[in-house]
C-alpha cells in the first residue's frame, strides 16, 4: 500500500526543512504564549492554555465546542449542550493535550487529577475511559506501555486475519484490554502491503520500502507518535521537485507555474461543476469532467502543456491509485477535509521499524491463508488450509482487492449493502521499480523528481522519482508508475522495464556530465497480482461515494469485524487510515463484548493439548544443542543421526538487523513476559547442518525455510502434529532432569546476577570487555543450560556407581589392594560418555600417550590408517610414522573425498575432534556421527578412533553416544576439572578399550593392577564432578576472546557467537612479534609464574618451535588458563582455559596493551 500525497499537489510549498512531531506544539505554543508545564497560572494563562488543548483536540478530530459523534453514542456525559457538555470538552481537551506532550509514557487517571478539580472527577473519568479505550490516548509501542498489560486474559477471544497495520494496530489493543488474540498472516512475514525489503550488496545493504512509504501529513499523524515513541528520526520530503520533458530538457519555470495554475484551477471547476449537477453526476468521471473542460477553456493546447497537464494527471493517479476515467468526479476527493496536516516525510530505516514494533509480543501465525469464516450467534471458525480455528469474534483485515476477488468464503454471505459496498469502491494499482545504485548520481539534495511522457497513455510510467538515500542507508532511487501503465506494468518483463528506466535517466542526466550507472540490484513489484493484495489501495469509483466506507466498517451481528484502509472514510488509502482503523474495531469489539450477553466460557483460540506449553518449556530448559535463537531436544535413548527431536526457535532477538538474505525484513515479536516460540520436528542430520550454516541467524533461518523445508508454528498447532514425540521425548528427559530444573532456576537468579556484578568491577581500561560481554549474555546463558544438563549427567552416573568416600583412598605397588575406587571411576567415566567400558589412569601421562594406546590397539606396523579431518595433531605425527602426511582437508571435513575415501584395507580410521594446530573447525559431534555413518557404509570393519581431547562436555553428548568405537583423551584438559594432577582416559567398545589397557600395562595384565598412590584418586572423582562446570566456563572464556578480538582486527576461529565443540580458541596474529606478545601477556596475568618469561623453544613431539604460556598449578594443564602456539605462518595462538570467564576478562586487557 503506497500511501498518497496531497490530492492537489505534490510539491509543498513549506521552509521548514528539519523538525520533529512536536512542532505542531511548539507553533502553539508561539502563537498563544504560555507553556503546558506551569502549575501556578493565572486566569488569563489558564485561558490561554485551555484554547491550545481545544487546537490540538481539534487537530486530532474533535470538535472545539461540541462532542465527537463516538461520544455521543458512547453517552459520556448525562445531558447535551450544557454545562456538563462544556465541562466535558476540557477535560477531554485537557487529557488530549496532556498525552500528546509525552507519547512515551502511560497517562494515568491519577496524572490527570493532579491538574484537574475533584469536582470535575465524574467527568474526567468519563472522558479519560472514552479516550483509553478508543484508542486517541496511550496507544502504540513505547516500553512502558507493556506493563500495563494485563498477566492473564480475562476477555473473550478474538482472531484477527492479516498481520498489516490495522492487524497489528487492533491486536495490540485487544491485548491491552484483556482479550486473547491469535493473528493468522497469509505471508511470511506481517506487515502486509507495508514491506520493507533488504536491497544491496552483503555487508551494505539499503532499506527499501515497496509498499506503503510516505508519512503523508506528520501533525496528529499516529505514525508520527509510533516514530517518537521508538526515536526514529523523520526526513521531511523536500520541496525541490524538477521536471523533465521526454527529452531529458529542464521544464521551464514559467512553464511548470503556468500549467500548475491551470491544473488547480481545473479541480476548482470540477468542484463548481459538482455542486451544480448534485447528484447526477455521479455516474461521470472525474477524467471525463477534466478532459472536457481542458477542451472547453482551450487550455494546455501546446504538447509541451499538454505533457505537462499529463504529469499532474498521472500524480493525481498516483494519489488516488485508480485512473481519472475510473474515479467518481463529485466523491474523489471526499476525504480531503480530514487530511493530516504537516510536513510529508520519510521514516529512517524504513517502515518496517514501525512494523517489527508493532508485532512485539503479537501472537502471529504466518502462512495461514485464511479460506472460510463462518460465523453465527456462537462465535465464530474461520478455517485456515487443514485447520479450523475457533474464537468469539473475527476481525477482517483483508486487503479490499481480496475481497472483490472473493478469496475469502463467508458463511452465511455478507449482507446485500457490504456486498455491493465491496463491489462499488475501487481498488487500484501503484507499482515501482527500486533500484540501488553505486552512488546518489542525482544530487543529495534532492528528494523528488519528475519525468514527462510523449503520450496520455504513458503519462504514469516512470513519472515521478523518489531519491530514499537520506533515510535508507544506500543510493537508492525509486520510480513510481501509476494509472494505466501500472496495469500493463506487470506483463512486461523486470529487464525491459529497467531498461526503460535507465534510458530515462541517462536522457535526463547525460547531457549534464552526469553517468549513470548500472543498479547493483532492482526490484520491480506486482501488487496487482499478488494474491494477498490484488491491488494497492482504495477509491472512490464512478457510482460509489464516502459512505461505501462506512459500510464496508460496520460490523455484522457482532461477531465479524472488518478493518483498514478501505474501512475509514476520513483517511482511505494511507498508512495512518489503516492504523486508525484497527484501533477502531478493538475498540468496537471492546463494546460489543461488554453490551452482548457475559461469555461464561469463552472459546479457546485453538483445540489445545493440555499443557504443552508447559511440557516444552521444561524441554527447553536444558536443551541438547543450542546456538543463537535455536534450540534442540533429542530423545536421549536413541542416538541415530536420521532421529527426530524437537526444534525451538525464541524470536527474541532480530530487531537488531534490517532483515535475512532473502530480503525480507525481519520483525521481531517477543515481549518482555513471554518471547515468541515457534516449534518443529527436525533430525540430528538437520540440526547440524543448520548448526554449520554460516551468517547468523538470517542466513540458518533461510537455510531452515529454503533447504531444510521446515515450517515453523506456535505450540498449539505444533502438538496437535507432534503430541507423541513430545509426550515421548518428555517422558524420557523430564524425569532424569527434574534436579536441573532447580539447577536452572539458581542460574538464571544468582549466577548470572553474579556475572553482572563481576563485570562491573573490570577496570575502566577494559570497557571493551565490558561491552562484549553485555553483547554476549544470551551465549553465556546458553552455556550454563549445557553446564547444568551435563552436571545432571555426570550426578547421575556417580549416583549409580555408589561413589563413596572409601573410593578416595590410593594403593601402592602392583595396586591389587585397591578399594574399588578403580572401578567405581571406570564405572561411571564409561556411563557418563555413553560408552561400553572405560579406564581412566595416572599411567597415561598425557593425551598422545592414551590416544596412543588406542591406536595400537587396533593398528600393527604396515596397517592403513585413515586421518579423516586432516593432518593429525602434531605430537601424533611420529606416532604414526609420519611428519608432513596428509589428511583429507585441512579446512575441515571433506564429505565428497570421505564418501569414497575407505578402502578395504583400512583399518582404521582417526577423527581429530579438536583443531589442534590447524585453522579449521572444530568438529561438533553431530558431524562426528555423519563421518562415522559414511564410513561405516564403505568399510563395516574399520574402527572409527576419535581423539577427544578439548572436546569433553562441550556439548550434551559424547562420540561414543553416535557410534564411535573409542575415543581417547588427558586427565589434564577438559575432564579433569582443573583438579586431576596427571592421567588420562580410554572409553569405547569393552574390546577395544581391554585391548588398549594391555597396550599400557602388558598383555593378560588387563585393567585390573597400576598403583594410584596418595590423594590422586580423589582429585580423578572430583575433577570430573567439576568438570561440565570448568568447560562452561572455558567455554565463555573463549566467546570472550573471540568478541574482543574480533572486534579488534583479528582473524578468529570459532568465529564469535557462534556453538563450541571444544575450548580452543585461535587468534591469527600475523607476526612472530605479536604472537610472543600475546603470549607474553598471559603469562604476567597468571597466577604462578607470573614474574618468568616464556620462550619459544623445541619442544618434544612437535615439528617447529612453539611457545607455552601456562602459568598453571598442574604442569601443562589446559583446563586452566593457558595458550601456546607454534611459531610459522600465519602466527596463530591457540587459547584455552579457565576456571572462571572473569580470568580472560582481566588477561585480555592485559593482551590488549601488549598489542
Amino acid at each position: 500500500m503506497e500511501t498518497p500525497v496531497s490530492k492537489r499537489l505534490l510539491r509543498k510549498k513549506s521552509l521548514s526543512r528539519s523538525y520533529d512531531e512536536n512542532l505542531m506544539d511548539d507553533y502553539l505554543d508561539n502563537q498563544l504564549g504560555g507553556s503546558t508545564r506551569k502549575r501556578f497560572r493565572t486566569k488569563q494563562e489558564l485561558e490561554k492554555e485551555t484554547e491550545k488543548e481545544a487546537m490540538i483536540a481539534l487537530s486530532l478530530g474533535f470538535p472545539i465546542d461540541a462532542l465527537h459523534e463516538e461520544e455521543r453514542k458512547a453517552n459520556v456525559v448525562s445531558q447535551l449542550d450544557g454545562k456538563e457538555q462544556n465541562d466535558y470538552i476540557v477535560v477531554r481537551n485537557h487529557i488530549l493535550a496532556r498525552w500528546r506532550a509525552n507519547v512515551q509514557a502511560w497517562l494515568s487517571k491519577g496524572q490527570i487529577k493532579e491538574t484537574v478539580s475533584n469536582e470535575y472527577g465524574q467527568l474526567l473519568n468519563s472522558a479519560y475511559d472514552f479516550l483509553l479505550f478508543n484508542g486517541y490516548i496511550n496507544f502504540g509501542v513505547s516500553p512502558p506501555f507493556k506493563a500495563q498489560m494485563p498477566e492473564e486474559a480475562t476477555e473473550g477471544s478474538v482472531v484477527i486475519i492479516g498481520a498489516g497495520l490495522a492487524g497489528l494496530a487492533a491486536a495490540r489493543q485487544l491485548l491491552a484490554f484483556g482479550f486473547k488474540v491469535v493473528v493468522l498472516e497469509g505471508r511470511n512475514r506481517p506487515g502486509g502491503r507495508v514491506y520493507t525489503q533488504k536491497m544491496g550488496q552483503k555487508g551494505n545493504y539499503a532499506a527499501v520500502d515497496l509498499g506503503g512509504s510516505v508519512i503523508t501529513g506528520i501533525h496528529a499523524n499516529p505514525l508520527g507518535v509510533l516514530a517518537r515513541q521508538l526515536s526514529i528520526p523523520l526526513h521531511k520530503v523536500r520541496d525541490k521537485c524538477p521536471l523533465y520533458d521526454p527529452e531529458g530538457r529542464p521544464v521551464s519555470d514559467e512553464i511548470d507555474a503556468k500549467v500548475e495554475h491551470i491544473f488547480n484551477r481545473l479541480l476548482d471547476k470540477v468542484t463548481e461543476f459538482r455542486q451544480i449537477m448534485g447528484k447526477s453526476a455521479a455516474d461521470i468521471s472525474l477524467g471525463s469532467v477534466l478532459e472536457r473542460l481542458r477542451q472547453m477553456y482551450t487550455v494546455a493546447t501546446k504538447p509541451e502543456e499538454k505533457q505537462l497537464l499529463d504529469w499532474h494527471f498521472a500524480n493525481l493517479e498516483y494519489a488516488n491509485a485508480g485512473c481519472l476515467s475510473h474515479l467518481s468526479a463529485v466523491y474523489w476527493d471526499q476525504d480531503d477535509p480530514y487530511e493530516m496536516s504537516g510536513d510529508h516525510c520519510f521514516l529512517a530505516g524504513g517502515n518496517w521499524r514501525l512494523i517489527e514494533a508493532l508485532c512485539e509480543g503479537v501472537p502471529i501465525f504466518y502462512n495461514k491463508t485464511v479460506e472460510t469464516i463462518q460465523y453465527g450467534k456462537d462465535g465464530v471458525e474461520v478455517i485456515a488450509g487443514d485447520q479450523t480455528i475457533q474464537a468469539d469474534m473475527v476481525l477482517c483485515t483483508v486487503p479490499l482487492g481480496v475481497l472483490k476477488k472473493k478469496a475469502v468464503k463467508f458463511i452465511p454471505e455478507l449482507p446485500e449493502r457490504k456486498l455491493k459496498a465491496i463491489e462499488k469502491l475501487g481498488f487500484g494499482l501503484l507499482n515501482k521499480v527500486a533500484m540501488v545504485f553505486p552512488s546518489v548520481f542525482w544530487g543529495e539534495d534532492l528528494d523528488t523528481f519528475g519525468c514527462l511522457s510523449k503520450n496520455s497513455t504513458t503519462r504514469g510510467e516512470f513519472f515521478l522519482f523518489y531519491g530514499y538515500h537520506t533515510v535508507s542507508g544506500g543510493s537508492v532511487l525509486v520510480a513510481l508508475v501509476a494509472g494505466e501503465a501500472a496495469q500493463s506494468f506487470e506483463q512486461t518483463q523486470p529487464s525491459t522495464l529497467l531498461h526503460r528506466v535507465l534510458s530515462i535517466l541517462r536522457g535526463i542526466y547525460g547531457p549534464k556530465g552526469v553517468e549513470v550507472p548500472d543498479p547493483i540490484q532492482s526490484i520491480c513489484t506486482k501488487w496487482g497480482t499478488d494474491p494477498l493484495s490484488y491491488g494497492s489501495y482504495s477509491h472512490v469509483r464512478v457510482h460509489s461515494s464516502g459512505s461505501d466506507y462506512d459500510i464496508l466498517a460496520e460490523n455484522v451481528e457482532n461477531r465479524l469485524f472488518f478493518a483498514g484502509e478501505a474501512t475509514t472514510r476520513q483517511h482511505p488509502a494511507t498508512m495512518h487510515g489503516a492504523y486508525l482503523s484497527g484501533l477502531r474495531e478493538a475498540s468496537c469489539i471492546y463494546r460489543a463484548s461488554k453490551g452482548s450477553k457475559p461469555i461464561h466460557n469463552p472459546r479457546k483460540i485453538f483445540r489445545k493439548v493440555v499443557g504443552v506449553s508447559d511440557t516444552l518449556v521444561n524441554l527447553f530448559k536444558y536443551p541438547d544443542i543450542a546456538f543463537g535463537n535455536f534450540s534442540f531436544v533429542f530423545d536421549p535413548s536413541n542416538q541415530d543421526p536420521k532421529s527426530t527431536g524437537i526444534l525451538m526457535v525464541t524470536v527474541d532477538s532480530f530487531s537488531s538487523e534490517l532483515g535475512d538474505d532473502n530480503g525480507k525484513v525481519k520483525n521481531g515479536q517477543q515481549s518482555d513476559k513471554q518471547p515468541l516460540k515457534l516449534y518443529t520436528t527436525v533430525t540430528r542430520v538437520q540440526a547440524h547442518e543448520l548448526e554449520s550454516e554460516e551468517g547468523g541467524v538470517e542466513s540458518q533461518l533461510k537455510y531452515l525455510c529454503k533447504n531444510l523445508g521446515l515450517k515453523l508454528m506456535g505450540s498449539d498447532s505444533f502438538a496437535l502434529i507432534a503430541n507423541s514425540l513430545i509426550s515421548n521425548v518428555a517422558s524420557l528427559v523430564l524425569d532424569e532432569d527434574f534436579s536441573c530444573l532447580l539447577i536452572g532456576e539458581l542460574l538464571s537468579s544468582r549466577m548470572l546476577v553474579g556475572v553482572r556484578t563481576i563485570k562491573l568491577k573490570l577496570t575502566e581500561r577494559k570497557s571493551g570487555v565490558e561491552s562484549a560481554v553485555d553483547r554476549l549474555y544470551p551465549e553465556f546463558r546458553a552455556v550454563d543450560n549445557l553446564v547444568a544438563r551435563n552436571t545432571s549427567r555426570v550426578l547421575k552416573a556417580f549416583q549409580n556407581a555408589r561413589v563413596g568416600s572409601h573410593h578416595f583412598g590410593g594403593c601402592t605397588g602392583y595396586g591389587h589392594e585397591e578399594a574399588g575406587g578403580r572401578e567405581a571411576l571406570d564405572q561411571a567415566f564409561a556411563e557418563i560418555f555413553g560408552a561400553e567400558s572405560a579406564i581412566v589412569r595416572s599411567q597415561f601421562f598425557s593425551g598422545t600417550h592414551a590416544i596412543t594406546c588406542a591406536l595400537f590397539a587396533f593398528l600393527r606396523p604396515g596397517d592403513e590408517l585413515l586421518a579423516v579431518a586432516g593432518a593429525p595433531y602434531d605430537t601424533l605425527e611420529e606416532v604414526i610414522g609420519i611428519r608432513d602426511g596428509n589428511g583429507l582437508d585441512d579446512g575441515g571435513l571433506d564429505w565428497d573425498a570421505l564418501e569414497v575415501a575407505l578402502k578395504p584395507e583400512t583399518k582404521c580410521a582417526l577423527i581429530q575432534r579438536s583443531c589442534g594446530y590447524s585453522w579449521r573447525k572444530s568438529l561438533s559431534v553431530t558431524e562426528i556421527s555423519r563421518a562415522i555413518d559414511i564410513i561405516k557404509r564403505q568399510n563395516p570393519n574399520c574402527m572409527v578412533m576419535v581423539d577427544n581431547c578439548y572436546g569433553e562436555f562441550t556439548e550434551a553428548i559424547e562420540p561414543p553416544m553416535v557410534g564411535a568405537d573409542l575415543i581417547a583423551g588427558s586427565l589434564i584438559k577438559n575432564p579433569g576439572g582443573t583438579i586431576a594432577p596427571c592421567g588420562g582416559y580410554v572409553a569405547g567398545k569393552e574390546k577395544w578399550v581391554n585391548a588398549a589397557a594391555a597396550r599400557l600395562s602388558a598383555p593378560g595384565l588387563g585393567v585390573d593392577c597400576g598403583s594410584t598412590p596418595g590423594d590422586i584418586m580423589r582429585t580423578f572423582f572430583q575433577g570430573l564432578y567439576l568438570s561440565p562446570q570448568m568447560v562452561g566456563e572455558a567455554i565463555k572464556g573463549g566467546l570472550l576472546i573471540a568478541e574482543v578480538m574480533s572486534t579488534k582486527g583479528y582473524k578468529v576461529q570459532p568465529l564469535p557467537r557462534v556453538p563450541r565443540h571444544d575450548i580452543v580458541q585461535a587468534v591469527q596474529l600475523g607476526s612472530r612479534e605479536k604472537l610472543l606478545a600475546f603470549c607474553e601477556a598471559v603469562q604476567r596475568s597468571s597466577p604462578v609464574s607470573s614474574y618468568t618469561k616464556p620462550i619459544a623453544g623445541s619442544s618434544a613431539g612437535y615439528a617447529s618451535e612453539v611457545i607455552f604460556a601456562d602459568g598453571t598449578f598442574i604442569d601443562g594443564s589446559t583446563s586452566e588458563l593457558s595458550c601456546d602456539g607454534p611459531l610459522r605462518e600465519p602466527f596463530c595462538v591457540f587459547c584455552q582455559g579457565g576456571t572462571h570467564w572473569t580470568q580472560w576478562g582481566l588477561v585480555l586487557g592485559e593482551i590488549l596493551k601488549s598489542l
